[in-house]
């Protein structure tokens, strides 16, 4: 099929339209006109025929602009509009590339025709690090190409001393390099860049970075990974001695999700430091290091890269709890060999990371997304860079383990696959990243009862470096959970009876403890409101991406919605009903909070974990609603003060506040936040069992502190997922 990148269409000449408005009795004035719409064709490798359509008002001819054997014109004569044909050959070389003009009369008009090939025209290195040794003679470096050397042109830049390189020469499937011995105390070094046409008439560079080594032959003393974490102290160093460090590169710079970009202050972001950094592990994986290089330009390696980097003039950085270590102040001439290697390879449980593990590439075995809904950052988009704002860099996305563990993965907000329009599996398996702990104050914040939570949402995080990197199956059936009860929508109980019922079986329903209100439209205590859960991508293609919700029944719900998505922000509108919320939380009478009540039943399921998931955020623009939460369970259910005692605690937890165009703060959300909380075994083999999720105090934010204000009426909390897993 014919490939077209662009549409242009050129002025033609100018018809006098405005004549008839001064010579009325003049006769009409015909123009000559000659031009085509399209300017470039892009051709398949394979043979076949292209189609130009042009206008024109005159007699001319088109032909090939140069001798040219695999394209001919087949209806080069033209008298007026028509389409010329032209019919090209398989082309089992490299791109190349033709004109073809159109002339009529004094009027020219030329299209540029680009045939791929079955390979590009390359220049590529074996090894794109070098280095020279003295007394060596010439050194030999492979590169596999298809540009004649005759058409290469070489750039020489020196970056330590001048005119060492003597000679260049394509031999035997080498460039040969011929050097002047190194007599300094001090390595030298050089890149070579080679310019060629990519036959399409664009011009490409390969660079090949060359460091010299010393009059002794040597480039610094070997240094490994544990004796450089050694000499770390409390007090970042800098490395003054030739120290020599080797390790795997484990990042991939194209995920754009290596390394935090940088918030100095809300809305002021540094998003180069992601793109400027790496992760370097062992050669046998145990031990890594971020490595922050001095640009972005500065950072040429690519993922499974075994490298050199030389460390003087490196600043070295250790971090505690827990344990971490940071290089920064990298330049390219401090990469002394980059070759092409393989990852090694490192296994775990979510339960079984350590702290050496931070910084290094890790697959995670038997793991799944709990939260069974939306793409991997349900954000509001107009507080990311998508919508031009820099509120909100990075969103964590739940993950658990068949032992019981879970951890985030973290997504930059500038991660090219993040929200693609792909819904997440729902099967488990393994998924591989780098290991790292970051803070995320959007979700946790620090108080003077609590300075220890400010931005701590667990230990261990992992980062991504490409989709590929999940390996789930994709149904629920392939995963080693199972369900007890779920809820995606909120779907009002047929009785009337104030509930909600589940999304997956029949187990159960879901109330808010207020009674005293019920919603006039739904018949409930609460009511739906909007999420951010929109698939993608965020153009208006959204709109029919879904909300990655399948119902048991097969619906892909939210596909048949249009005007009920906001593709650009990714916005779900209430009537879509992906989320509900309540705004009466807390009795200043009784000093107690209302609660969510859910009831399940336990009967017939066996096993030796039980957990459950939610995603909660509190949702009032006005703010004033609960921080701190509890979750309980009971075999009861009542919910008088009386049968406090029947409740068992589950856990204790904090709900973020959303996101305020006029008054952003660190610790407000842009989404919402999920949650894996582990269940005792005993709550199963029950006719009945009931969890509640109430506030334990009426501790809340006013918007100029995390807590400092106390909650008010009518101030929405809300939650878009709840279930009750169990290990088949």
């Amino acid at each position: 099929m014919m490939m077209r990148r662009s549409c242009i269409f050129p002025a033609l000449a100018a018809v006098v339209t405005a004549c008839g408005n001064f010579f009325d009795d003049a006769e009409y004035l015909t123009a000559e006109e000659l031009g085509v719409y399209e300017k470039e064709f892009v051709l398949p490798a394979e043979a076949g025929s292209v189609e130009i359509p042009f206008l024109t008002n005159l007699s001319g001819r088109a032909a090939l602009m140069e001798d040219c054997p695999w394209a001919v014109v087949r209806n080069p004569v033209f008298d007026g509009d028509g389409t010329l044909v032209i019919e090209y050959q398989y082309n089992e070389g490299t791109s190349r590339s033709v004109g073809v003009e159109f002339s009529a009369g004094p009027r020219r008009d030329t299209v540029l025709l680009k045939q791929r090939g079955i390979r590009a025209r390359e220049v590529l290195f074996g090894s794109r690090n070098v280095v020279i040794y003295n007394g060596q003679g010439a050194t030999r470096i492979p590169v596999d190409t298809n540009v004649p050397y005759e058409e290469w042109y070489i750039d020489i830049r020196y970056l330590v001393d001048a005119g060492w390189i003597t000679r260049t020469a394509l031999e035997d499937g080498h460039l040969v390099l011929e050097t002047e011995d190194n007599p300094a105390a001090l390595p030298r070094a050089a890149e070579i860049s080679v310019l060629y046409d990519d036959g399409w008439g664009q011009v490409q560079e390969a660079i090949l970075y060359l460091t010299q080594a010393r009059s002794d032959n040597r480039l610094g003393e070997p240094v490994s990974f544990a004796e450089l974490r050694a000499r770390a102290g409390a007090e970042p160093l800098y490395i003054e001695e030739d120290l020599v460090l080797t390790g795997y590169v484990a990042s991939d710079m194209a995920s754009a999700n290596v390394a935090e970009n940088t918030m100095y202050e809300v809305g002021t972001v540094d998003y180069t430091v992601s793109a400027k950094s790496f992760i370097l592990e062992s050669e046998d994986g145990t031990y890594g290091f971020l490595v922050e290089a001095a640009s972005e330009e500065d950072n040429i390696l690519g993922q499974g890269d075994l490298v050199s980097i030389d460390l003087k003039g490196l600043t070295l950085v250790r971090e505690d709890d827990p344990v971490r270590f940071r290089l920064s102040g990298l330049e390219r001439t401090q990469i002394l060999t980059s070759t092409a290697g393989t990852l090694p390879v490192k296994r775990k449980h979510i339960g079984d990371l350590v702290d050496e593990d931070i910084y290094t590439f890790v697959t995670l075995t038997e793991c799944e997304f709990p939260v069974r809904k939306g793409p991997f950052t349900p954000v509001n988009e107009a507080y990311t860079i998508s919508l031009n704002s820099s509120r909100s860099t990075k969103y964590p996305q739940l993950v658990r383990c068949i032992d019981g563990g879970s951890l985030y993965l973290y997504f930059n907000t500038t991660c090219p696959w993040r929200r693609d329009g792909r819904r997440k599996p729902y099967g488990s398996g393994d998924i591989s990243g780098i290991i790292v702990h970051e803070k995320f104050r959007s979700w946790e914040d620090g108080d003077a009862a609590y300075p220890s939570r400010c931005g701590t949402i667990g230990r261990y995080q992992m980062r991504l470096q490409s989709r590929d990197d999940i390996r789930f199956a994709e149904d629920l059936a392939d995963s080693f959970s199972g369900l007890i009860t779920e809820y995606l929508i909120m779907e009002p109980n047929p009785s009337g009876d104030g509930s909600w019922v589940p999304t997956y079986g029949n187990n159960g329903s879901f109330v808010h403890t207020y009674t005293a209100y019920t919603n006039a439209t739904y018949g409930t205590h609460g009511q739906p409101t909007v999420t951010y859960g929109c698939l993608g991508p965020l153009d208006a293609t959204g709109n029919g991406a879904g909300t990655g919700i399948i119902l048991p029944d097969g619906t892909d719900w939210g596909m048949e919605t249009e005007g009920l998505m906001t593709p650009s922000s990714g916005r779900l509108d209430s009537k879509l009903r992906t989320c509900w919320t309540a705004t009466t939380w807390w009795n200043s009478t009784q000093r107690r909070g209302y609660a969510w009540l859910v009831s399940f039943s336990t009967l017939g399921y066996a096993s030796d974990r039980v957990s459950m998931q939610i995603s909660v955020n509190n949702t009032a623009q006005n703010l004033r609603a609960p921080r701190y939460w509890k979750a309980e369970w009971s075999l009861t259910g009542n919910m008088d003060v009386s049968a406090d005692g029947d409740w068992h605690l589950i856990a204790e937890y904090t709900v973020p506040d959303v996101v305020i165009w006029a008054l952003t703060q660190p610790w407000q959300s842009p989404g919402f936040k999920s949650m894996d909380f582990p269940l005792p075994t005993e709550i199963l083999g029950h006719e009945k069992v009931y969890i509640r999720m109430m506030p334990t105090g009426d501790a809340a934010s006013a918007g100029d502190a995390y807590v400092g204000s106390t909650v008010a009426s009518s101030r929405a909390s809300s939650m878009d997922y709840f279930a009750i897993r169990y290990n088949k």
